[in-house]
Formats: structure tokens, C-alpha cells, sequence
């Protein structure tokens, strides 16, 4: 084997290993694209599980708040008494209870 043979047999070899180191830099470069985007989901999703989170807290503090106020007593509103009624409201009931009362009872 002569230095010319071994020559060509190493630049067959780099010219190999030059088509392999080119396979690879596209292969990481489309690996760091694809990391990229997932990046960018994943801080998509980071970011709408912080607003969940933070409208489901708002929710429950509104049902603690709201349960709060049907607990206590003193937050309910107390039914307004009848207001006194006047002579002539008086007068109308007992007339109605005369007619009521006078009216015949049917024979059975």
C-alpha cells in the first residue's frame, strides 16, 4: 500500500465523516427548533394554569364569602312586621266575618 493509497483512503474517510458531522448539525438543529416550540407551549401552559388558578381562587373566596354572610345572623334581613291596621281595615274585617257567620249552614 502506497503513500497515495493511503491518502485517498483518508480523504475518503473525512469526506464520510464530514457528510456525518453535517447530518448531525441538521439533526440538532431541528432538534433545538422542536425544543424551542415546546418551550413556547409549555409557558403557554404555565401561564394559562396561572389564570385558572387564580380565577378558581377568586371563585372560592366569593362561595367563602357568600357562605360567611348566610351564617351569620346579623347579616340576615329580618322580615318587616305587618304594619297596625287602621280603624277602617278593622271595621272591613269584622263586617266579613259577620256575612261569614250569618249565612245559613245547608241541612245534611
Amino acid at each position: 500500500m502506497g503513500k497515495d493509497m493511503t491518502i485517498k483512503i483518508l480523504q475518503d474517510q473525512l469526506e464520510v465523516a464530514n457528510g456525518t458531522i453535517l447530518q448531525l448539525n441538521m439533526t440538532v438543529s431541528d432538534l433545538n427548533v422542536t425544543v424551542n416550540e415546546l418551550n413556547a407551549r409549555i409557558a403557554s401552559l404555565e401561564a394559562l394554569l396561572k389564570e385558572r388558578d387564580a380565577s378558581l381562587t377568586k371563585a372560592q373566596n366569593q362561595m367563602r364569602r357568600l357562605s360567611k354572610l348566610t351564617e351569620k345572623k346579623s347579616e340576615r334581613q329580618k322580615p318587616e312586621p305587618p304594619a297596625p291596621k287602621t280603624e277602617e281595615e278593622k271595621q272591613a274585617e269584622q263586617e266579613r266575618s259577620a256575612i261569614f257567620y250569618s249565612w245559613p249552614v245547608p241541612a245534611a
